[in-house]
């Protein structure tokens, strides 16, 4: 009889892990549709997009590419920043290939990488709310004025901070602005252009506040 009982716990306990699993993978499919998505990265890049709802529909490919001085970079692609209206452009953010020989992506602690998903995000969130022409002059103007790009930047920061991901945001601020085996060069620049981790904990407060 004790045996019985023990199995059947067992039995239940086994169909309630599947059911849950069977839901949660429902749940994530929801995320994916429309979606090209890293599969070292998959998980942290579903968690993340769940706190952009109004990306849930948007198409969001992700693909590896050497940056000159960048983890990743998220753009519309030009076929539909030129003939798309805004709410039918395709993103595409990208994945340096090898930020540092020492430092890949996938050495990264798994809240930085979140951290810099949800900074990715944010620029598309901002991409969405803007026209065609406006994005145009915004590209043109990012390589080549200095206070315009840090606005630009810190703009995508407050964006994720709004959105919930602030913690995120302070460890990939600390690991990428010092920890991380990088170049002095894209350290120096993580900490000037984007909100340090007081900036980000000020905002927190404020927006926590407002709720």
């Amino acid at each position: 009889m004790h045996n019985a009982n023990l199995l059947k716990t067992i039995f239940f306990a086994l169909l309630f892990n599947f059911y849950c699993g069977l839901a949660q993978t429902l749940e994530d499919e929801k995320w994916t549709y429309n979606k090209i998505l890293p599969f070292s990265f998959e998980e942290e890049a579903i968690e993340v997009l769940k706190y952009y709802p109004e990306l849930k529909a948007t198409y969001i490919r992700f693909q590896y590419k050497r940056l000159p001085d960048a983890i990743m970079q998220v753009q519309p692609t030009w076929w539909s920043l030129i003939f798309k209206k805004k709410e039918n452009r395709k993103y595409k953010i990208f994945i340096n290939i090898l930020p540092s020989i020492d430092a890949p992506l996938e050495s990264f602690p798994k809240n930085v990488i979140k951290g810099i998903f949800a900074h990715e995000y944010a620029h598309i969130v901002y991409y969405q709310q803007n026209s065609n022409i406006r994005l145009i002059l915004d590209f043109i103007r990012y390589p080549i004025n200095c206070p315009f790009k840090k606005e630009f930047e810190r703009n995508a920061d407050i964006i994720a901070i709004q959105h919930g991901l602030g913690v995120y945001l302070k460890e990939a601020w600390q690991y990428t602005g010092f920890d991380a085996n990088l170049s002095d060069v894209m350290k120096a620049k993580k900490r000037f252009y984007y909100l340090s981790p007081l900036e980000i904990q000020k905002l927190m407060s404020q927006y926590s506040k407002k709720q």
